[in-house]
């Protein structure tokens, strides 16, 4: 009886913990078309404590989920689910999106280069990144970072 009252106390704490976290959403489009990017992954880093990225999925529906905890306090990823996992608030998010960025500085191997994002304005406004590859345009929302992408081409994958 013991170990069932303990079982439902974690629940409700746990619970709690997810209802105090902040949902923030990454979404890749087709800097061309303005198609979202689907089935595929973004590497994201958190604040300044791990040196890995943790691959996020980006489901069928475009979306790409993670979550922060309110306090700057603690120490890693929480493993709420497998595909929305808890991180400490932290000031900057960085993304690599493993596509071509299309942004005004392309890099020669931009798909490998990792972006900081301002936290607050995330959350706040929402970002939404530069487009040089199309006419394609989205509207910040909150709580969403549209990142423009195009996929390599056939010489880019070569030099890989």
């Amino acid at each position: 009886m013991k170990k069932f009252r303990f079982v439902i106390l974690a629940l409700v704490a746990t619970a709690g913990a997810i209802g105090n976290a902040q949902t923030l959403r990454v979404k890749l489009l087709n800097g061309s078309s303005g198609k979202l990017i689907a089935n595929t992954y973004v590497n994201v880093w958190v604040g300044d404590q791990r040196k890995e990225a943790i691959p996020i999925p980006i489901d069928g529906s475009g979306n790409a989920v993670l979550r922060l905890t309110g306090g700057a306090a603690g120490g890693g990823v929480q493993a709420e689910s497998a595909h929305w996992p808890t991180f400490p608030y932290a000031p900057e998010i960085k993304i690599q999106a493993g596509f071509v960025l299309c942004q005004v500085k392309q890099q020669k191997y931009s798909w490998l280069h990792i972006t900081p994002y301002s936290t607050e304005d995330w959350v706040r406004t929402g970002i939404v990144t530069a487009n040089t590859c199309g006419k394609a345009v989205a509207k910040p929302e909150p709580g969403i970072l549209t990142i423009f992408v195009r996929p390599l081409s056939f010489w880019e994958k070569l030099s890989e």
